[in-house]
């Protein structure tokens, strides 16, 4: 965590120690991970993914791990449907190379 504070302002913010570069692709719910430098895409890193609905109420979409590219279609699915859902929060987790919380918007 990581706190600022000037006069009567103050803010806090989450800092997660990695070395992921995660590129997501709102238009196609799709998104792909590299390492920071982008010199090595990062397949089997685990992926797990939220949904925020219009009522506030959270629930779980979908989870998984990228494929040999990297990469990992991180909305469709068969079992929850995505009907109400506005807002996407993804985590994403190499052993190696750390984690990373990204938000997105539904395709």
């Amino acid at each position: 965590m990581v706190e600022v504070s000037a006069g009567q302002q103050m803010g806090t913010t989450t800092v997660y120690s990695n070395n992921l570069d995660v590129q997501v692709v709102d238009s196609l719910g799709q998104l792909q991970v590299r390492t920071r430098d982008g010199q090595q895409v990062l397949p089997a890193t685990y992926v797990k993914v939220y949904g925020k609905k219009a009522n506030g109420e959270t629930v779980f979409v979908k989870d998984g791990y990228t494929d040999v590219r990297g990469r990992m279609d991180y909305v469709t699915q068969s079992t929850v449907p995505i009907v109400g859902i506005e807002k996407l929060a993804i985590l994403v987790s190499h052993p190696q190379h750390g984690s990373v919380i990204r938000q997105a918007d539904l395709p």
